[in-house]
């Protein structure tokens, strides 16, 4: 939707497969990077094969809408690889390689 219009967004956190993991529904006009760290920490454990359940994914990745100072050092002290891109790159495109 348009800035100032009514509407959702869906923000979604998935495993490597796509398969999600989490999902948060938010206003439109709220910036795409807030619901971010909420929604990490909200993901629920999953049983592997042996050991502890993980409850950490191993590497966090996003668009750049999603790459701010406050999610890059939020992901970081969660020892989880950050591959988020900075929002204030002068390139095209989603940031994603």
């Amino acid at each position: 939707t348009d800035r100032g219009k009514p509407g959702c967004k869906r923000h979604v956190i998935t495993d490597a497969e796509g398969t999600p993991l989490v999902i948060e529904i938010s206003p439109a006009n709220l910036h795409d990077s807030k619901p971010a760290m909420r929604m990490l920490d909200s993901i629920p454990s999953i049983q592997g094969p042996v050991g502890r359940p993980r409850h950490r994914p191993d590497i966090f990745q996003g668009d750049r809408a999603y790459g701010t100072p406050v999610n890059i050092v939020g992901t970081k002290e969660r020892r989880i690889q950050c591959l988020l891109p900075l929002m204030r790159s002068v390139e095209h495109g989603s940031g994603l390689s």
